[in-house]
């Protein structure tokens, strides 16, 4: 009884000691690998419109990467007038990341998605603006 007890002690020790080996390797050297990930914008803006298939593994990356670099990240969701479950999922999702804004925006207004950046970004903000809808929906904004 002896023996399996020293072996199991000698299993966590190794196993704590390898954790926190990974550990330090990842704060360490993670960010030379975060430097694969190109984005280095402090925004990111995504211009939505009936895509609620692919909106939340899209918000959900994101905050995974920039947790993964040690960045806050900081993103706003122009919905442009959907039809379907987006901006349900979208709401679900602000309530979950604290930096995740969503804004609903006149679709027929033109240069709606410009004016609101203009007006809405930060001196000397990196933005990167993701449009999502389909190609027939990009030339209403």
């Amino acid at each position: 009884m002896n023996d399996t007890w020293v072996l199991f002690l000698e299993f966590l020790v190794v196993a704590a000691v390898v954790v926190v080996l990974v550990y330090l390797f990842i704060k360490l050297f993670g960010n030379k690998f975060g430097k694969a990930y190109r984005n280095k914008a402090d925004h990111l803006i995504i211009v939505t419109g009936n895509n609620q298939l692919s909106i939340e593994s899209h918000i959900r990356s994101y905050y995974f990467w920039n947790r993964f670099r040690g960045k806050p990240g900081r993103v706003t969701c122009l919905d442009m007038g959907s039809l379907d479950d987006t901006l349900i999922i979208l709401k679900k999702l602000e309530n979950k990341y604290p930096g995740l804004h969503v804004e609903r925006i006149d679709a027929s207004a033109e240069d709606a998605i410009s004016d609101w950046i203009s007006s809405n970004r930060r001196p000397k903000e990196k933005i990167l603006v993701i449009d999502m809808r389909e190609e027939g929906e990009r030339n209403l904004a």
